[in-house]
């Protein structure tokens, strides 16, 4: 995986000094007025980053052949986004369907697809930090391994 643009952190306790105002206005476009609705605006663009950023890492990881184009942060986000419109569901019919990501959906559907619960959460709910760390996901073996 290739990270790239790792931004800076901002404290928005305070006020929104050091938030760009790129940032300002797409939030404000989103709906968000306050500092606490930016906030939330701001948490949920980096939940959202994170998910295409996992995807990127894990099938870049794990696919037969390693990383590939089919396997970028860009190429999830048309997947997700364009196509199947964050439903986790249809992107799971995709990626099995591809020999090539068989042990990734081994992985994700462990737990009874706790890894695509967590992707979906990432991306839709909007879950907070210490919630999503206890997803069953994070408590899952590899595939293969007994847990």
């Amino acid at each position: 995986a290739r990270f790239t643009n790792f931004g800076k952190a901002v404290n928005l306790e305070d006020s929104f000094e050091g938030l760009d105002s790129d940032t300002i206005e797409m939030a404000g476009a989103a709906g968000s007025t306050s500092r606490r609705e930016v906030e939330a605006f701001v948490k949920a663009e980096d939940a959202v980053a994170l998910g295409f950023t996992l995807l990127e890492f894990i099938f870049s990881s794990l696919a037969i052949s390693g990383p590939s184009p089919r396997t970028t942060a860009t190429a999830f986000r048309r997947l997700v986004v364009e196509m199947f419109d964050f439903e986790m569901v249809q992107l799971r019919e995709y990626c099995a369907a591809e020999e090539e990501w068989d042990v990734v959906v081994q992985l994700l559907d462990q737990d009874e697809q706790a890894g695509w619960e967590f992707l979906s959460q990432l991306f839709m709910e909007k879950k907070p930090t210490d919630e999503l760390i206890e997803c069953r996901f994070f408590r899952c073996s590899a595939p293969g391994e007994s847990s």
